[in-house]
């Protein structure tokens, strides 16, 4: 079978987290709209905006369900998801959705 070609455009405006509910369906192809869809977060930008996301699209009628991608400290103390960035989470990610069900 024959690699399709992906692409996402990219939606830059001030305050679009709380306008998700009138956007949701731009930003989320048509094709999807039916379809469970998955926000996948790292822990840090989760406390910060899942919350806000996950409602705005849920209120423009998206089924869509989160994944979260752990931070660890490194060894200088910094929090990073630059020790997440491996198969294994690429991995455990997948059987996530996969559990979960794709349509």
């Amino acid at each position: 079978r024959a690699a399709r070609p992906l692409s996402s455009d990219v939606l830059i405006k001030n305050g679009i987290l709380s306008e998700l509910e009138q956007y949701g369906k731009e930003i989320i192809p048509a094709r999807c709209h039916e379809a469970s869809n998955y926000l996948v977060t790292d822990a840090i930008c989760d406390e910060l905006y899942a919350g806000k996301v996950m409602a705005g699209l849920r209120s423009a009628g998206l089924n869509v369900q989160k994944l979260v991608v752990p931070v660890m400290t490194d060894e200088s103390g910094e929090t990073s998801t630059e020790p997440s960035k491996t198969r294994e989470v690429f991995d455990q990610l997948v059987d996530e959705i996969i559990e979960a069900g794709i349509n």
